[in-house]
């Protein structure tokens, strides 16, 4: 009996006797084939999928043998051999060599090849059922790791659910959710089978879109995992055109869609929210004032909030792990089609140098957080007084306040401009130019909508303003 088959009197959780039966079978299979050992790589993932000490030893020389050591089998660690020497004989060899050479302990002593050849003769074409089991077991092992890891942090002095409420459950999330995490990695020829598929379907290349015809001109779709901002100086729309887009996604939709505003409560936000949908001047009801007509629209726009799927968060500073944590809670029900995020400057960021660099860090967070949930995020931002200084009050992307980053982690970028902010005799009065800069696939341009501050909304030019319920 070899080290190998020493197994404590009791088992430890995802270490007992057909785990350890499988673990050998596997290792045996993965050195017996090259073939084998890359499958099961792509299966099995980290070196702790193996609960053996002595196996994970094993599990790392032959992934080096796999990954790094030359595909002939011809080396230092197989040189001596005859040149008729089989390929299992060569990779056995190769594994027993580099053992050998990283590791201590035992394989420093003459026992090495015994152990490795004990382990060898497990091999067995059924590996993959074994691997399963192997995977069953790390998956165990990983998830009490991972609650043992949050009681310590939720019984720890100054435990805030807020901050490390996330961080918990990411911990226990990608411990279910098995061992090999998806490394976005895919042969062309299997892609273009994908993309010939996806291009000969008649589904859209997304599901949300905006609510104005003239932009949706210039930018069809929001497109799974893009960033999409729009930026503007304070009081131009920025606030009205993202409640616009939550509107037409959740109610006209009728999509799952969020919406984290720290500008405005969520009292002020249903406010514009019920006054864009209603046709009720915001004014009247900020004040109350209302006549049975005003109350008949209200009435007639409670069945569309009733059956519209807009959640409002206005966690005041979020952070973006509070935005990961809401999104993930929203998945295990419902998950975000959309998520919006108003706005950019008043999130809470981590520790950086400057503001500049937390500014860059929230906003390649909030990428990273569309691609993680394959979501669009449109995110608002404030833009620095550049138009202001120019004759010319067009903003540009360089106007975006406190971060390059803005223009650069952005798939598309809006800019809102307003001539009658500048000039009230302005012939365009009443209009906003929604101006393109940046769309990643697709052409630029600018969209003239109408601007309707008495209702909190934008609308299409060609709307009829008689029709005032839209």
């Amino acid at each position: 009996m070899t080290a190998l088959d020493d197994s404590p009197a009791v088992a430890a959780p995802g270490r007992t006797d057909d785990v350890v039966l499988a673990e050998k079978a596997v290792l045996a299979s993965m050195i017996a084939s090259r073939a084998i050992a890359e499958e099961a790589l792509d299966m099995l993932g980290p070196d702790d999928c193996f609960a053996e000490p002595l196996h994970r030893a094993v599990y790392a020389a032959v992934r080096w043998l796999a990954e790094e050591a030359p595909r002939n089998g011809q080396g230092p660690l197989t040189a001596g051999l005859d040149d008729d020497a089989s390929p299992e004989q060569r990779r056995f060899t190769a594994v027993l060599g580099r053992l050998i050479a990283a590791e201590r302990g035992i394989w420093r002593t003459g026992n090495a090849a015994v152990t490795l050849g004990d382990l060898a003769r497990h091999f067995t074409p059924g590996w993959r059922a074994d691997a399963a089991v192997v995977l069953r077991a790390a998956v165990q092992r990983r998830t009490l790791a991972a609650l043992d890891a949050a009681r310590q942090t939720v019984s720890a002095p100054g435990f805030d659910g807020a901050e490390q409420g996330d961080m918990i459950r990411k911990l226990i999330d990608d411990a279910l959710g098995g061992a090999v995490a998806d490394t976005g990695a895919a042969t062309a020829a299997d892609l273009f089978i994908e993309t010939l598929q996806r291009l000969e379907s008649a589904a859209p290349p997304g599901v949300i879109q905006f609510p104005w015809t003239d932009l949706r001109e210039i930018v069809p779709w929001l497109r799974p995992g893009q960033l999409v901002t729009i930026a503007a100086r304070p009081s131009v729309g920025k606030s009205q055109a993202a409640n616009d887009i939550v509107r037409h996604t959740g109610i006209r939709m009728r999509l799952p869609v969020v919406l984290f505003t720290m500008e405005m409560g969520r009292d002020e936000v249903m406010d514009r929210l019920v006054s864009a949908e209603s046709g009720v001047a915001h004014e009247r009801i900020v004040a109350r004032d209302f006549d049975d007509q005003a109350w008949d629209r209200i009435a007639a726009a409670q069945q569309r909030f009733t059956e519209s799927k807009i959640l409002i968060d206005d966690t005041p500073k979020a952070t973006l792990a509070h935005i990961r944590a809401r999104l993930r809670g929203m998945a295990r029900t419902e998950p975000a089609q959309l998520a919006v995020v108003d706005y950019l400057q008043l999130m809470q960021a981590g520790q950086g140098e400057n503001r500049q660099q937390e500014v860059s860090a929230l906003v390649s967070g909030l990428k990273a957080v569309a691609r993680e949930f394959r979501i669009p995020v449109v995110m608002l931002c404030q833009l620095n007084r550049g138009p202001e200084h120019r004759q010319d009050k067009r903003p540009m992307m360089s106007d975006a306040r406190e971060s390059g980053s803005v223009e650069n982690d952005s798939d598309v970028l809006i800019m809102i401009h307003r001539e009658d902010m500048y000039d009230l005799e302005s012939p365009k009065a009443g209009q906003a130019d929604l101006i393109v800069g940046k769309n990643r696939g697709g052409r630029r341009g600018t969209a003239t909508v109408g601007f309707q501050g008495t209702y909190a909304r934008f609308v299409d030019l060609a709307w009829s303003a008689s029709a005032k319920g839209e």
